[in-house]
């Protein structure tokens, strides 16, 4: 595993976040842990490796939708649920390689209820300290410290619509692009318990898979193929940077069908 990292573009040093769909990979004799581990022998001692680790259940019952929870319920289900817990929250559709990675006892979690990102290596306190509940995503959070230290996203098999990071540029493009959407998360903090209304939460995804061949044309995106199984290594800040003009000049680019 280790010299598919290297050939993917993957260096000692790096800071970088994993978005992975490891099904096609082949047979890994011990699971995630051959990926986690191979990624962390080569990132070394001074390298990061982040996860998204997002749990977007812990967020309002009267808010979902797939399937809808009826009102009868909802109070019942607001009383019951457990607030985040970096230790014990799991994270929701992030595969197994997250799942495995949350087991790690080095591993560090961001505390946000539904948009924490976990870290293993030599700066994974400074990525997860400190992670501001509106700017989910945006300054301050740990994709932005990421985007300041130069770092990279690799995708495991998996389109850039995964890109946790790449949201960025929707905080970074103007407030207008983040606080048309009501999202509320069930928080827990030295001002008790309570559920309260996100003034900021990012768009739809899909779209960002449309910029990939402007990516390739910017140098900031690296495809390396083994079989059938594609490795996609972006440079986060161009490619955030890059995004953000498109939405400058389109605004309706990631809410167009």
């Amino acid at each position: 595993m280790a010299g598919l990292f290297v050939t993917a573009g993957i260096d000692a040093g790096m800071d970088v976040m994993v978005h992975s769909a490891l099904g096609r990979l082949g047979y890994l004799v011990n699971g995630a842990h051959d990926a986690i581990d191979a990624m962390l022998d080569v990132l070394g001692s001074d390298g990061t490796m982040l996860v998204p680790a997002q749990s977007g259940h812990l967020t309002d019952p009267a808010e979902w939708k797939n399937p809808p929870v009826p009102p009868a319920w909802q109070d019942v289900i607001r009383a019951n649920m457990a607030p985040f817990d970096p230790h014990r929250t799991p994270a929701r559709n992030r595969g197994m390689l997250v799942e495995t990675f949350l087991s790690y006892p080095q591993m560090r979690r961001s505390h946000h209820p539904i948009a924490s990102i976990a870290a293993i290596g030599a700066k994974a306190q400074y990525y997860t300290q400190d992670h501001p509940l509106h700017e989910m995503l945006g300054i301050g959070s740990p994709v932005h410290k990421l985007y300041l230290a130069d770092g990279h996203v690799l995708f495991m098999n998996t389109g850039l619509a995964a890109c946790t990071a790449l949201h960025l540029a929707e905080f970074m493009a103007g407030d207008h692009f983040v606080t048309q959407r009501q999202v509320t998360i069930l928080v827990e903090d030295e001002n008790g318990r309570r559920f309260e209304r996100l003034r900021k939460y990012p768009g739809l995804a899909h779209n960002f898979e449309t910029l990939r061949q402007d990516f390739i044309a910017a140098g900031c995106l690296r495809e390396t193929w083994l079989d059938d199984y594609r490795f996609t290594l972006l440079t986060l800040r161009p490619a955030v940077d890059l995004a953000v003009r498109r939405l400058q000049q389109d605004p309706e680019f990631l809410d167009r069908s």
